[in-house]
């Protein structure tokens, strides 16, 4: 009588735990479906980009040009000269290869980034230039 009252236990407690395991994987698996978790992207930026660009001292480089779909965009600077973003920028880099012109007004200094984000998104075109040569990342989503 014992031996039958062990099995009905073992049997009960073993129905319990694959009841238990199959609830909690019903659940968490709902759950997640629910809500995804979200690593700080949007659903809706699909592509990124990576370039690399150099410079000549004092000529400037497009690093972007007019992008609507831009939503963050990232530009680090390689070396240990400050470089200089024109964002209003309307001609050719060749024609604005001045530090001085007026349009150059985000300081990225030397071994730092610039980020465009949600707070400050810019679409249209991205200009850097510097003193001497720079080397600039540039990084985009889109």
């Amino acid at each position: 009588m014992m031996e039958q009252n062990v099995k009905k236990i073992a049997w009960y407690s073993l129905l319990t735990l694959i009841m238990v395991v199959v609830i909690g994987v019903i659940i968490y698996t709902k759950s997640d479906v629910e809500n995804p978790v979200n690593l700080g992207g949007r659903a809706d930026y699909k592509n990124a980009s990576s370039t690399v660009y150099t410079n000549v001292a004092g000529q400037a480089v497009v690093l972007s040009p007019t992008n609507e779909g831009r939503g963050w965009a990232v530009v680090t600077n390689m070396t240990a000269t400050a470089a200089y973003l024109a964002l209003n920028a309307t001609t050719s880099p060749n024609t604005v290869p001045i530090l001085a012109d007026t349009a150059y007004t985000i300081l990225v200094p030397a071994s730092t980034s610039y980020t465009f984000n949600e707070n400050n998104r810019w679409v249209g075109p991205i200009i850097a230039t510097s003193s001497a040569a720079v080397t600039l990342r540039f990084t985009e989503i889109y």
